[in-house]
């Protein structure tokens, strides 16, 4: 180990990952515990690199933008 410790503002509690991602820290919680979210542990609480998260957050694409579904095109001669 370095030495060095990360700052505060760059360590998340699920508390505080569970605002950002608008779900409840109980969630974040189970994540962690299935192995889904890098994580370390100090005691008995859940800490979270914002780091880990950024990267998380990078590799989730958008979901597709829903758009209003017209009728498809018939071309005419079909359609007579």
């Amino acid at each position: 180990m370095s030495g060095e410790s990360a700052p505060a503002a760059e360590i998340l509690t699920p508390a505080d990952l569970a605002r950002r991602w608008r779900v409840s820290p109980q969630s974040i919680l189970n994540e962690c515990q299935r192995g889904k979210l890098m994580h370390f542990r100090v005691g008995r609480q859940y800490r979270i690199h914002l780091r880990d998260v950024l990267m998380l957050e990078g590799e989730q694409t958008p979901a597709p933008a829903k758009t209003a579904r017209s009728r498809p095109q018939i071309p005419d001669e079909i359609g007579d």
